[in-house]
């Protein structure tokens, strides 16, 4: 594909380059839905990009600005495609500047596992099965005749009849691997709670007086967060209303607990054992869910980074995409072709998870498919996490 921003310049719309003026709200998601699928579904081989901030017309392209909110929303694209647009696609987010304006593109690659539908009722206009295709500059709705075309172009191809070998990534192809558990009680937001907790008691202490400079209630700030950390004035309805709130004000720290400090990295190794080609591969997995063993939805911000704007070249980008299901996690990711003994990754950012200490001894299982578009049916298979 050309560059983008010689894209922008030509200014011209195809079936595989769409220009949007504003970027999507959650207002305007079914269209980010129906552009997505579109795209995706249009003939030809390659990337299709959407730049955010192009307006086509008869003598060119126009450049509008997208504002710095808008482009740190777009890291939630990826949630809407991931849970409503099977089968999984690859998208990934980048920003440019034309002409001083800043832009995004959303980028679209391997859409090679047609026909992409939805997966999941959204609205009263989008159903689960609906399908569209870009046609030159529009997007129609697949009929019948359409999607007969293309399943009868992916049985033309020949059957792949070899074999692969998934495993996860280390010595030979594991199929169990380690998992160390640590103790959630040592969560930031709960080492914050014992201390927020202690500091109100002192403040409601019987007998010490109500005001803010009391002697009780600046030695137990101190003995609590450090002499460094100066004592600031709160009443005891504010501390509680902080501790209402610590969940979420502590989040990021706590999944940096969890999923980098204290959690385990998971990948897998797919083994492609046949002088066949695997086409428009991709891969599902499911395991369980629950409040004692969770997998991150994305790679975790170190905490002393907070402050630091989040980039348009976002983690999701890379990490595999998850989904919360009621009692499931599903990860979902494309893997693009796999040549004849080929042996690659399945996830170029290696999942996050975290096992309560509670579960030690414990084995759980991850069942996995792989798809391809040369494949009769998924290969299915299942590994094993031991929780120590």
């Amino acid at each position: 594909m050309d560059t983008l921003e010689k894209i922008v310049r030509e200014g011209k719309e195809s079936e595989q380059v769409l220009f949007r003026r504003g970027a999507y709200t959650k207002q305007s998601q079914e269209e980010l839905l129906r552009d997505v699928v579109s795209l995706a579904n249009a003939k030809g081989e390659g990337q299709r990009v959407i730049i955010l901030g192009v307006e086509a017309g008869v003598h060119g392209a126009t450049v509008f600005n997208i504002p710095r909110e808008a482009i740190d929303g777009t890291h939630r694209y990826h949630g809407v495609i991931r849970d409503f647009i099977e089968p999984p696609l690859n998208m990934h987010a980048q920003s440019l500047t034309v002409d001083g304006k800043q832009l995004v593109a959303l980028i679209l690659e391997d859409c090679q596992d047609k026909p992409y539908m939805m997966r999941a009722d959204y609205s009263a206009r989008l159903h689960r099965g609906d399908a569209w295709i870009r046609v030159n500059t529009e997007n129609q709705r697949m009929g019948r005749r359409q999607l007969e075309a293309v399943f009868a172009h992916r049985f033309a191809e020949t059957l792949y009849m070899g074999k692969v070998e998934i495993g996860f990534d280390g010595n030979m192809l594991s199929q169990e691997m380690t998992i160390k558990t640590a103790d959630a009680e040592l969560l930031p937001s709960k080492d914050a709670k014992q201390k927020l907790t202690t500091l109100i008691e002192a403040k409601e202490q019987k007998g010490t007086v109500a005001d803010e400079n009391t002697f009780i209630t600046r030695l137990t700030h101190a003995r609590l967060f450090g002499a460094d950390q100066p004592y600031q004035s709160h009443s005891v309805s504010e501390l509680r209303k902080e501790l209402d709130n610590l969940v979420e004000r502590y989040g990021g720290r706590d999944d940096y607990f969890r999923f980098e400090q204290h959690g385990g990295k998971v990948n897998l190794v797919l083994v492609n054992q046949s002088d066949q080609e695997l086409k428009g591969a991709s891969i599902a997995l499911m395991l369980p869910r629950s409040s004692k063993f969770l997998l991150a939805r994305r790679v975790p911000v170190n905490p002393a980074n907070e402050l630091k704007a989040r980039k348009v070249y976002d983690d999701e980008s890379s990490y595999p995409t998850v989904s919360e299901l009621d009692k499931a996690y599903q990860v979902t990711e494309s893997l693009g072709n796999l040549l004849p003994g080929q042996t690659s990754l399945a996830f170029k950012e290696p999942l996050r998870l975290f096992a309560d200490k509670s579960l030690a001894g414990q084995k759980v299982t991850l069942f996995y498919k792989l798809y391809g578009r040369n494949l009769r049916q998924p290969i299915s298979g299942k590994l094993l996490f031991k929780l120590v």
